[in-house]
């Protein structure tokens, strides 16, 4: 097993062992039909009525041998069988000009479910981002405006990101930056102050803030001239 499996969830592994072995059935059919092919091109209908997955491989060679490939799909589909002997493939069918549709047996998908279950929380844990730090960053509401279920959304949506990310490995930073900072805030300080029962509260307030910024900025560009 190399580095990339090691890392793969069990959810990836068993989806990549099934297309290999597929496309391992596929070659092997067209072998014994004397066919040699270099790549053999998998997918996974968008329409389940389609299969599980399906290939093009006799309309992609079939000019080239001379062949019909409604027909040279037929002989692959007749090889496979043949040789399907785990019957992990429920059925095949040779649909359209010459599309080969895979559809997998309820063997392969009750042993899968046995797996799932087995691995109980642990299923689809993986090391994919092991050793990485990543920060998601979500929420921010606006300090000053209720808390509206937009917010609500993006809640849900960053942690269930972070989740997934720290499942594969990650270690997490989640950020939440409050919009502090801005015109709102300035309006929002300008309309305490014009008020005058909140003028001498707010105007102490602000000195404070201005000679501590005024102080830390002086003491700073000491300590650079230094």
């Amino acid at each position: 097993m190399n580095q990339l499996e090691e890392k793969e969830s069990l959810a990836v592994q068993v989806k990549n062992k099934m297309e290999q072995e597929i496309k391992k059935l596929i070659k092997d059919a067209l072998q014994n039909l004397n066919i040699e092919v270099s790549e053999v091109v998998l997918e996974h209908p968008e329409d389940l009525k389609n299969g599980d997955y399906s290939t093009n491989i006799a309309l992609s060679i079939a000019k080239e041998i001379g062949q019909n490939p409604r027909e040279l799909a037929e002989k692959i589909k007749e090889q496979i069988l043949r040789l399907n002997l785990d019957k992990y493939l429920e059925k095949i069918e040779v649909a359209g000009a010459g599309f080969i549709n895979f559809y997998l047996s309820r063997k392969f998908f009750a042993g899968s479910v046995e797996k799932i279950v087995n691995q109980a929380d642990n299923f689809g844990k993986n090391n994919l981002w092991e050793g990485k730090k990543v920060m998601v960053e979500y929420t921010q509401p606006n300090p000053f405006k209720p808390f509206h279920i937009g917010h609500l959304m993006s809640n849900s949506i960053g942690e269930s990101i972070s989740r997934l990310v720290e499942f594969s490995g990650a270690e997490v930073s989640r950020a939440n930056y409050q919009g502090d900072v801005g015109l709102h805030v300035a309006k929002a300080i300008y309309g305490l102050l014009i008020r005058t029962t909140c003028r001498p509260l707010i105007s102490a307030g602000l000195t404070l803030l201005a000679r501590g910024f005024t102080r830390a900025t002086s003491r700073q560009r000491k300590k650079s001239t230094r």
